[in-house]
């Protein structure tokens, strides 16, 4: 007999048209929050997770929007009902591709750049609205700042140092 949990984590894959005969919960991967599941008929392996509804549902959709984008992030699938998560029992359960780890670590600086790319499309017109922005424009801080250089260099010039 399945345990209440085993039924209730079939049940939430059977949001996903994915039903108890089609799949193995291979193991969990994080006690209570992440188990790893594989296609009996494709093998293919699939990543369970499971948020605690304090925590919202948004990095659950800024995940997905991420992987839209282009990000190099794994894919989390809709539901039949084209939804991105399943509520469930105080808590949101979302489905995502399994990627085998690779072993290697981005440098720093594929980090550094993949924080800016981030930043550079974290304002999701699709989310905020049509609003303008309070921010500044890229290049009117990189013209200010233009700018103010030249103002410190020019009153630099008359100055002596000792």
């Amino acid at each position: 007999m399945a345990s209440k949990r085993s039924r209730l984590l079939f049940d939430i894959l059977s949001s996903y048209d994915l039903t108890g005969t089609e799949v193995d919960i291979m193991k969990e991967l994080k006690n209570d929050k992440v188990w790893l599941v594989r296609n009996k008929k494709t093998r293919e392996r699939y990543v369970l997770k499971r948020l605690s509804e304090d925590k919202t549902n948004f990095p659950i959709l800024l995940h997905s929007k991420l992987y839209q984008e282009g990000f190099h992030v794994p894919k989390i699938f809709q539901t039949k009902t084209d939804q991105y998560y399943i509520h469930r029992k105080g808590h949101y359960y979302y489905l995502m591709d399994y990627i085998v780890p690779s072993g290697t670590k981005p440098s720093f600086q594929q980090r550094i750049e993949g924080l800016a790319r981030f930043h550079a499309h974290s304002l999701f017109a699709d989310w905020i609205g049509p609003c303008p922005s309070s921010f500044p424009e890229p290049k009117d801080v990189l013209s200010a700042h233009r700018q103010k250089s030249s103002t410190v260099r020019g009153a630099g010039k008359g100055h002596r140092s000792w």
